[in-house]
């Protein structure tokens, strides 16, 4: 009989970006792979656009409670679905920290003697804590700790995740195994130019591309002021910021700042909204190169999957495969500062060799970040969780 391994997590939001992202492409592997998955997730509205049709097409059993109320994403039949499903598996997999999903998955994991693993989805980074930290702090004392103290296994993505995790001391075993790529995706690349044709203004002119979530922890408000430096020695460069916004009132602001610093939208800098599907890596195959100066990135699959592309990428050191695109010498690593922003962009416009880092950052993504192999290293992992899955 094969592992049997159930996923919980708060949600399956397409927009809700990394976690979700991360949590359908390693349970769709997984089942390639052989593992029996069932994923329990929530949703906070009707009309959500979820991974779920997805994750059931690569023959995931998934199980969508909702909608939830109030911020810890409650439901009424949350503890019954799980104390059904939990003792159905080998292993109660948990993806995150701070919703009611995974605190009952964590308590009823270790009531009904099936072992648990966590994900922490860089939510236990110093730089995560420190966001609403008063919040986080009396969660922790209040009912989360005593969780991570009876956890029997932790997923990191990285060794820095790992290093960073390991300053607590929690007793359960740490695994490291990286997120990965579907490279039917990548293999072969589109053709160039149909990004180009959907935003003409573009016309022929280099661009260095940001793909992520709008969000404040991804350093646009450094990026933005960093580009706009570079106007005086290269006029003809722009900046394409694809990705949806975390609100309205976000993406307003940065319309507002790039005013400020003089540039003109759809002229010097587009911001493009989401790409989909084979959209986003049309829009890597026309850039030059990829930009990403988060405060903060568990993983960062986006840089993977623009390395895939053949894109060489200029990241900033909080971005936990740094030390990989360091190693490979895949890009350039920067800080969070506006000047030496500024500084790693003009150094990456003035290389000669510019594309043959693209091409050794294509060679070695693809070599290094299979799902299809990741997917089957996920037996060794939760077998030693679960010496005995047929018992």
């Amino acid at each position: 009989m094969s592992l049997k391994a159930l996923h919980v997590i708060p949600t399956l939001d397409i927009l809700a970006g990394g976690t979700s992202a991360a949590l359908s492409g390693m349970a769709s592997a997984q089942a390639q792979a052989g593992i029996k998955v069932s994923v329990v997730a929530t949703y906070a509205e009707d009309g959500v656009e979820t991974f779920a049709p997805f994750l059931t097409e690569q023959g995931v059993d998934v199980t969508l409670l909702g909608p939830t109320s109030g911020s810890l994403r409650r439901h009424p039949d949350l503890e019954p679905t799980l104390r059904q499903q939990i003792p159905a598996h080998d292993v109660v997999h948990v993806h995150g920290l701070w919703e009611e999903p995974l605190h009952l998955a964590f308590k009823l994991a270790r009531e009904l003697g099936r072992p648990a693993m966590l994900s922490p989805h860089g939510m236990l980074d110093r730089w995560s804590l420190e966001q609403s930290k008063l919040k986080k702090q009396i969660y922790l004392a209040w009912r989360l700790r005593k969780h991570l103290k009876h956890v029997d296994a932790f997923h990191f993505t990285t060794d820095e995740e790992r290093e960073s995790v390991g300053r607590f001391g929690y007793p359960g075993k740490p695994m490291v195994v990286p997120l990965g790529l579907d490279l039917d995706e990548f293999d072969p690349l589109p053709d160039a130019g149909r990004f180009r044709a959907r935003y003409p203004k573009l016309g022929d002119k280099p661009y260095a591309l940001f793909l992520s979530r709008l969000h404040h922890k991804k350093g646009l408000e450094l990026l933005l002021p960093a580009f706009a430096q570079l106007r005086e020695q290269h006029p003809d460069w722009r900046l394409v910021v694809a990705g949806p916004p975390e609100n309205d009132a976000y993406l307003e602001s940065l319309q507002a700042l790039t005013k400020s610093l003089g540039m003109v939208e759809d002229e010097e800098m587009f911001f493009v909204g989401m790409q989909r599907g084979a959209e986003r890596i049309e829009a890597m195959v026309d850039a030059s190169f990829f930009v990403l100066p988060s405060y903060q990135e568990n993983f960062g699959i986006v840089v993977a999957e623009a390395g895939a592309a053949g894109l060489p990428l200029v990241i900033s050191e909080h971005v936990n495969l740094a030390s990989y695109v360091e190693s490979n010498e895949l890009g350039t690593i920067t800080v969070q500062d506006v000047d030496q922003l500024r500084q790693s962009l003009d150094q990456t416009i003035r290389r000669d060799d510019l594309a043959d880092v693209g091409r050794r950052a294509r060679s070695t993504t693809l070599e290094h970040f299979d799902w299809k192999n990741i997917g089957r290293r996920w037996i060794d992992v939760y077998g030693q969780l679960t010496p005995n899955p047929d018992d």
